[in-house]
């Protein structure tokens, strides 16, 4: 496993991913929403869902660039999803950021060894955004080389 990075805040404007499309996965409203808009912001065409099963639904005909999914959802965590995700040829190398409220030490090593590639603590920060996609690519691109 890569060494841990957490990811740090240190953008000052928005990046420009003009053209990416983005998945975002979470169950509450009002975060899919933040996070959504955030990533617009950054140039992403975001396309949201409120569950691991509408995400797995929508990854054959989407086929994202990147995932944010939330940890802590219903039914079947963020952990299930990334695994589910990563058993399908679509999602094998889709870069996946965990965002999540809970405390980011356990958490976040449990996120990147579960599949994702960078963990976002709720409440999420455009700069932190911005540094966990660069992350998310940048490991992406290794797995994928």
């Amino acid at each position: 496993m890569d060494s841990i990075q957490t990811v740090s805040p240190d953008v000052d404007q928005p990046a420009d991913f003009t053209n990416l499309r983005a998945l975002v996965v979470d169950d509450c409203f009002d975060d899919r929403l933040l996070l959504s808009v955030m990533l617009e912001i950054h140039g992403l065409q975001v396309t949201a869902v409120s569950s691991a099963a509408e995400a797995i639904a929508t990854l054959p005909e989407l086929r994202p660039d990147l995932m944010f999914s939330d940890l802590a959802m219903p039914f079947e965590d963020g952990y299930t999803l990334i695994r589910r995700v990563r058993s399908l040829d679509v999602g094998r190398c889709l870069p996946a950021i965990a965002v999540s409220a809970l405390s980011p030490s356990e958490e976040e090593l449990s996120s990147l060894a579960a599949g994702f590639q960078a963990y976002v603590i709720k409440p999420v920060e455009p700069q932190a955004i911005a540094a966990a996609i660069h992350k998310a690519l940048l490991s992406q691109s290794r797995w994928s080389a």
